[in-house]
């Protein structure tokens, strides 16, 4: 079981003090935190445009009518064995990339809920071939390229 599949009714909203703490903290500095997340994904955005049009890999959007947060950076594969291939090969190279969520629909719980006729294509397709980048205000230049470098490198 991963930590984004749902199992159970109800949630843990609670954050405890030390949270609240690094909260506040960032908060201080939010212009500052936005801003390196914001240079991070125009690095990713201009060292991946080329490789992910030769390869029908599809970028996070950009939606010019939005101002975005930045909280994640994604990557879309043409299906659900390139993507995993390349995540395991991201893996292999000490990139922390991910999947980005398991469809509710399609989790123990929801099974439960909604009952295991449910199909939702479109969800499952985007579940099956979605890979997120690492994308935090800490990471180095140095750090971004070699994400960079690694995911070219997946032959995707």
């Amino acid at each position: 079981m991963d930590k984004y599949t749902w199992v159970a009714e109800g949630s843990s909203y609670v954050l405890s003090d030390v949270l609240a703490a690094l909260l506040d903290a960032q908060l201080d500095r939010l212009d500052a935190i936005q801003a390196r997340r914001a240079a991070v994904v125009a690095r990713y955005r201009d060292g991946l445009a080329g490789w992910a049009r030769a390869r029908g890999v599809r970028l996070h959007p950009e939606l010019p009518d939005r101002t975005p947060n930045h909280h994640i950076f994604y990557v879309r594969y043409p299906d659900g064995r390139r993507r995993d291939e390349a995540l395991l090969r991201l893996h292999a190279r000490g990139v922390k990339a991910t999947f980005h969520y398991v469809p509710l629909h399609s989790s123990p719980h929801g099974r439960r809920v909604a009952g295991s006729q449910v199909e939702l294509p479109v969800t499952d397709r985007v579940a099956a071939t979605l890979l997120r980048l690492p994308l935090h205000p800490l990471l180095t230049d140095e750090e971004v390229e070699r994400v960079v470098a690694a995911v070219r490198e997946t032959g995707a």
